[in-house]
């Protein structure tokens, strides 16, 4: 079993900044942030098995990533198209708190679904890591999608 230590994740993380700023490039480009943000979303599985973690470990932290992150995107596109800069503020954070809870839900059921399974999903500070982040910029990625599709990619 993997026991990697904050300091893996911190190294494994200051990595991850190299990757990132191609996001803040497209920015300016609109249609290219959620394409990149899906494809970013892939890369912490690389890093994640390079440093020992079983990949199925992941899944949980993936799902509780997508559903918080995906959700509260939501929230701040609504809030933003409704409200403006402070509504986008405003439904980030109380979407955040909701979107945690809602997210613990679905991937404490995850987990225990794979320990039926009799696949090893213990938590280690780098599994956490990685699959938190890729789940988060998978919900992101996927509801930015969705919002440029429906119209609503003036906000972004």
């Amino acid at each position: 079993m993997n026991r990697s230590t904050v300091v893996d994740v911190a190294i494994s993380l200051a990595t991850y900044p190299i990757v990132v700023v191609p996001v803040f490039l497209a920015l300016s480009y609109g249609m290219w942030v959620s394409p990149i943000m899906l494809a970013l979303a892939f890369m912490p599985w690389p890093i994640a098995y390079i440093r020992g973690v079983r990949l199925p470990s992941l899944i949980p932290d993936i799902v509780f990533g997508l559903t918080d992150t995906g959700l509260m995107m939501v929230f701040s596109i609504l809030g933003a198209v409704f409200i403006g800069v402070v509504g986008a503020i405003v439904g980030a954070g109380v979407g955040d708190a909701i979107t945690d809870s809602l997210g613990g839900i679905f991937e404490g059921a995850v987990a225990s679904k794979l320990r039926d399974m009799g696949i090893e999903e213990a938590r280690t500070p780098l599994g956490c890591s990685m699959g938190k982040l890729s789940g988060c910029l998978l919900g992101a990625g996927i509801v930015i999608s969705i919002s440029q599709l429906i119209g609503l990619a003036i906000v972004l």
